[in-house]
């Protein structure tokens, strides 16, 4: 049965939405940087008003799950870079520097690459309490972007990264 509901959400462009058997996660953004979510009933009463922000970060939420009384979260983020990009999203700091690497370009070798890339991406797992939305315990992974949830068998959480193995820099 389907049902709609007015939220407000002020400044906040939607992201995206996850849906978690009989509720949904709404993924906010303000200015490209996902920095709210909010669980909603089947009705679209509001569960959960969750106001986070990784400081100097872009992040990027790909899956969350619902195991028990906990919301996990799977993301990546990447650095910002000081300023504003021309549309006044905050710059990325891999952007900045794929200028620097672009005059590089014919004496850097691809594991050079590689390795630069690695370092602006960092993958997350966040645990949420799932009456608070409060972050009760995250996991980081340096040099990889977060993937898929899964729950196993056993009723365990299966989080999937992606390990960045190949890099390409091209014109833009």
């Amino acid at each position: 049965q389907l049902s709609a509901a007015v939220i407000d959400i002020n400044e906040y462009t939607l992201s995206d939405v996850f849906l978690l058997e009989d509720r949904y996660v709404l993924s906010l953004s303000e200015k490209g940087i996902t920095c709210k979510l909010v669980l909603i009933d089947a009705d679209g009463k509001v569960l959960t008003d969750a106001l986070y922000q990784i400081t100097d970060q872009v992040q990027h939420i790909q899956d969350v799950a619902n195991i028990g009384e906990y919301l996990y979260i799977s993301m990546y983020t990447m650095p910002m870079a000081e300023g504003l990009d021309e549309r006044g999203y905050p710059n990325i700091a891999l952007t900045q520097e794929k200028v620097k690497l672009w005059e590089q370009r014919d004496t850097l070798s691809e594991k050079e690459l590689i390795e630069c890339v690695r370092k602006h991406y960092t993958g997350m797992l966040l645990r949420c309490d799932i009456k608070t939305g409060e972050i009760q315990s995250f996991y980081s992974v340096p040099g990889v972007t977060a993937d898929k949830l899964e729950v196993g068998e056993k009723g365990e959480l299966i989080w999937y990264v992606q390990s960045l193995t190949e890099a390409e820099l091209l014109e833009s």
